[in-house]
């Protein structure tokens, strides 16, 4: 099969529409890590005369973004073992440790998704705030795909982690990943002027494993700015694709 970098964009989406297991949303969530990172890289390289540090930011958004690129293969290599593990005969608890076992690799990929998407914001919001002020836009755009690709990986090894009774440090790490990249995003988009206040209740959300749209919720709303609403509740969790 093709990988997924290297297809023409409307045949990959071609792909995600249709009615197979893979390409799904771990592929979109790192693409969408790897379109970030492509912007950032941009933006950092037009940047040059703004920050000494441009040119570094550049390489390592390149970096980031062929990683990302790869783990859109890797991520559905990892749910294909998934399912290939389902499909053994239920026979004295080898297919639970084959089936957990292949849990664990489908939740770190999107944990490395995550965490590429905190990197990501995080480059992308310097830029958006002392980088180049033409490409501002794009460097805003950057944070926001970011952070998207952040809570969209960390909502798959949140679904990993509770069908295979995983370490919960897995969402743990993912969640943080989620508040960086959060709090990342809202600086870069931020109006000149405006300031973040720290979330008095971010330690609390942390403590908890879940990676829920309510956690996330809580997350953005303690750290909002007063102008901008709150985000509605809502539950993103899945247990998994029909067949």
């Amino acid at each position: 099969m093709t990988s997924s970098v290297n297809q023409p964009v409307g045949e990959f989406l071609d792909r995600l529409a249709s009615r197979t297991a893979t390409p799904g949303g771990g592929g979109a969530a790192a693409i969408t890590a790897a379109l970030a990172a492509g912007l950032v890289a941009m933006a950092a390289r037009f940047s040059v005369t703004q920050l000494p540090e441009a040119s570094d930011l550049a390489v390592r958004a390149d970096e980031l973004r062929r990683r990302a690129a790869d783990l859109a293969d890797i991520d559905a290599r990892a749910y294909q073992a998934v399912l290939d593990a389902r499909q053994l005969p239920a026979d004295g608890g080898q297919r639970r440790q084959r089936v957990r076992k292949a849990l664990v690799g489908a939740a770190a990929v999107p944990l490395e998704i995550s965490e590429i998407g905190a990197q990501v914001a995080e480059m992308a919001r310097l830029l958006a705030e002392a980088g180049n002020p033409n490409l501002r836009g794009d460097a805003q755009t950057g944070a926001l795909l970011a952070f998207a690709s952040a809570r969209s990986a960390a909502c798959l090894v949140d679904i990993n982690v509770d069908l295979g009774g995983l370490e919960p440090e897995l969402s743990r790490r993912a969640g943080q990943a989620v508040t960086d990249a959060c709090r990342a995003a809202d600086l870069a988009t931020a109006r000149r002027g405006e300031r973040l206040t720290s979330p008095p209740a971010a330690a609390r959300i942390l403590s908890s494993k879940a990676v829920s749209w309510e956690w996330t919720r809580q997350a953005l709303n303690a750290a909002a700015l007063p102008e901008r609403p709150l985000l509605p509740e809502r539950n993103c969790r899945r247990r998994g694709r029909p067949e």
